[in-house]
């Protein structure tokens, strides 16, 4: 089970730390806010059978980087 409230960080606040998400997380984009890279991560501790529950704005669904964070998501859940 991962349970979490992510921070909310603006993407405008990442840049020195740019290059290592697009390095080590598929939903990269430029755009993302710091809870993309949160909730990759907190999928990926899954283990099959298992709840994921965070907390997040829904900025994602209407952001341009929200495609490959909803591809990502339903990867996970098939």
């Amino acid at each position: 089970m991962v349970i979490g409230n992510p921070p909310y960080v603006r993407q405008e606040g990442l840049g020195e730390f740019k290059g290592y998400f697009q390095k080590h997380y598929q939903v990269y984009q430029g755009t993302a806010d710091l809870y993309a890279y949160f909730i990759e991560r907190g999928v990926s501790l899954l283990q099959e059978g298992g709840i994921f529950s965070y907390i997040v704005a829904n900025k994602w669904m209407r952001a341009n980087y929200g495609l490959a964070f909803a591809e990502m998501a339903e990867r996970a859940v098939h």
